[in-house]
């Protein structure tokens, strides 16, 4: 009965270390543009054996704060705020550092074109994920 108890006492903390360390509540989040984007690699003309990355916007979701700014499919992703954007992994730096009262400036090539669009996340939904 003794051995019994101990057991119960154990589980008790356990179950509270668990508690204490899984927080759904502060995993991180940050807004969804509502883009969906292809990592395009090509090979570059001025360099021979050197590949560029290109972020190809495949689609915009509809009622996002990227469609409300002006994002168009086929768009290719250029800068985030002005750093230009070399992985995924950048894009995703800036995106996590912002909130929903925040802007984020997109800098885009749209066809020989390069736009500078502003995108207001106050109604971004958040995400934790990719």
């Amino acid at each position: 009965m003794k051995s019994l108890s101990v057991l119960l006492v154990v589980l008790a903390l356990l179950s509270g270390c668990a508690d204490m360390f899984y927080q759904p509540e502060r995993i991180k989040k940050w807004p969804d543009l509502g883009l969906r984007i292809a990592v395009v690699v090509v090979h570059d003309s001025v360099e021979p054996g050197e590949e560029k990355r290109h972020f190809l916007i495949r689609a915009v979701r509809p009622d996002t704060p990227a469609q409300s700014a002006g994002v168009r499919p086929g768009d290719i992703l250029q800068a985030l705020d002005g750093k230009t954007i070399h992985h995924i992994s950048d894009a995703l730096e800036i995106m996590r550092s912002k909130r929903n009262k925040d802007n984020v400036v997109l800098t885009v090539t749209r066809g020989e074109e390069t736009l500078v669009l502003t995108v207001d996340l106050a109604t971004a939904v958040l995400r934790s994920s990719i």
